[in-house]
């Protein structure tokens, strides 16, 4: 409601090199993927794109040709399949999140940041008016960048090493939440190289034929070191991350209602750990 027919569009292009290049936006965030392909006449369409997504997921593998030179309709065919789709204005169509002026670049492993963006996830708040907390925090520090997630009852950070460009010294950005999500889906856990470039205000991450832009969540991230640093532990447990993961799993089962607690014990004398969870059944 109130979205404009251009930004629910999926925008091909094809350019001399015999590549097609999709893209599509929601005002704050920009996706684009490219593809090789062969090229009869060139230029740009817009067509609608749930129609269009959901017509190309029925398609079986294959090459499909798409026909748009009368300039009114995009007709597809393919093994026996033909589909006429109208067309929208392809010059309505405003691309966000590029960067512009001065930037920096961070450069780190594919399969790092994933992992990174993973762990964090669960700490990102879905809803909140703060919209630092419905986002991640990269803050590089040293050799290392530090991913965290936050959302006032949780916290999640996780570190790795990264380069970053020659000149810059100092990297601090903050990604919404829907971008991280896009991340993880679009982008494999490799060990291909992943390039993220911001002015400051936006962000443009890129692997191999895959382009993530957007614009970055304004204003300074809450000080979580701060709150690490306040909160003095007076126990302190090592435990088996498989063996921790399989207790909590097995009480939280009779874990339910409202009252959802997980109870913690840990005995000193005998070196031991124990989780504990009651509901109205058991």
């Amino acid at each position: 409601k109130g979205v404009s027919p251009w930004m629910s569009g999926i925008l091909l292009e094809t350019d001399g090199e015999d590549k097609l290049v999709a893209t599509a936006t929601n005002g704050m965030q920009t996706i684009t993927q490219s593809t090789t392909c062969t090229v009869s006449v060139g230029g740009k369409i817009l067509l609608y794109g749930k129609l269009f997504t959901s017509i190309a997921s029925k398609l079986p593998n294959g090459d499909c040709e798409i026909d748009a030179t009368s300039g009114k309709r995009a007709n597809i065919k393919m093994h026996g399949y033909s589909t006429n789709l109208s067309l929208l204005d392809p010059s309505d169509f405003v691309s966000k999140g590029d960067c512009v002026g001065e930037t920096k670049t961070l450069y780190v492993v594919a399969s790092e940041l994933i992992n990174a963006f993973k762990t964090v996830f669960y700490a990102m708040a879905v809803q909140d008016t703060r919209a630092q907390l419905i986002a991640a925090n990269m803050c590089y520090k040293g050799d290392k960048v530090f991913v965290c997630g936050l959302n006032g009852f949780q916290l999640g950070v996780y570190g790795f090493k990264a380069n970053l460009s020659s000149g810059a010294t100092e990297w601090d950005t903050t990604i919404p939440r829907k971008c991280v999500s896009d991340i993880m889906s679009l982008i494999p856990p490799t060990d291909k190289e992943i390039q993220i470039t911001t002015d400051g205000t936006h962000a443009v991450v890129t692997y191999d034929n895959i382009s993530v832009k957007t614009i970055l969540v304004a204003g300074a991230y809450i000080n979580y070191q701060q709150i690490i640093k306040s909160t003095e532990a007076n126990i302190k447990v090592m435990a088996d991350v498989k063996q921790l993961k399989g207790a909590v799993e097995r009480v939280m089962i009779l874990c339910e209602g409202k009252n959802r607690v997980l109870r913690v014990y840990v005995n000193s004398n005998d070196g031991t750990l124990a989780v504990a969870a009651k509901g109205e059944t058991g």
